[in-house]
């Protein structure tokens, strides 16, 4: 099993726009393509917030496989393109970091 947590930073002013659509519409789609969503959450405070989540994946394979369907996804890029239509993109970056469990030696 692979987890992978990922923040997004919003471009200044971006945050209230970045979150819903994260609400509304890619929580959704995640489950369409069968990405599991363990949970999200609001990181820091005010103009500073980023938007933090975990995902869970078989292995690495079904990782890339899942980002890419998800990427080529009709119906997010649709969201994506509207969504950013009034001002530009609302990320100004992400991380993603890839969290490996350790299994307890059974002494």
């Amino acid at each position: 099993m692979i987890v992978e947590l990922k923040e997004y930073f919003p471009k200044e002013g971006c945050f209230d726009a970045l979150a819903e659509r994260f609400q509304r519409h890619t929580l959704r789609i995640f489950k369409k393509l069968e990405i599991e969503c363990m949970g999200a959450w609001v990181s820091g405070e005010d103009a500073q917030r980023s938007l933090v989540y975990l995902t869970r994946f078989h292995d690495e394979e079904d990782m890339r496989q899942k980002w890419r369907a998800f990427s080529e996804e009709a119906e997010w890029l649709e969201i994506k393109k509207e969504s950013e239509r009034p001002s530009g993109p609302l990320m100004a970056s992400q991380t993603s970091r890839i969290l490996l469990g350790l299994q307890a030696d059974d002494a």
